[in-house]
């Protein structure tokens, strides 16, 4: 499978909190050298950090499917305190990944730092019942 581009595949990386999305990175250049990992809010503005790996030098343009994408990781991620819902876009038609519960098994630190307190900040977890 290959993207618009002809040559790779760009992996799309919902960051969901409870049914809402907050954040994505978009993985490129897997294929040919170093992977690069581009954050972006939930309206597609680029975030100024990285994590354990350098952004991309080149602009990635919104996919088509970027709405979509964002209202299907909502959906997914309804009831989990967070989640990270994958997809792929090939040439407009959407394809799903996978859910990650533990992105980086929590090792991996923002760069700058204070971006790990911001996701931190958005997971709400459930009261504790008795």
């Amino acid at each position: 499978m290959v993207d618009e581009s002809g040559y790779e595949l760009k992996d799309y990386k919902f960051f969901a909190f409870n049914g809402e999305v907050k954040a994505l990175f978009i993985a490129t250049d897997r294929q040919c050298g170093e992977t690069k990992f581009d954050y972006y809010d939930a309206e597609y503005n680029h975030l100024p950090f990285i994590q354990g790996h350098p952004n991309s030098p080149k602009y990635i343009p919104k996919p088509k499917s970027f709405d979509k994408m964002k209202e299907l990781a909502a959906k997914l991620s309804e009831g989990l305190p967070e989640v990270r819902v994958d997809f792929y876009d090939i040439n407009g038609q959407i394809y799903f990944g996978e859910l990650t519960f533990f992105h980086y098994s929590g090792f991996t630190p923002f760069e700058p730092e204070e971006w790990d307190y911001t996701f931190g900040s958005w997971i709400q977890l459930p009261q504790k019942t008795e």
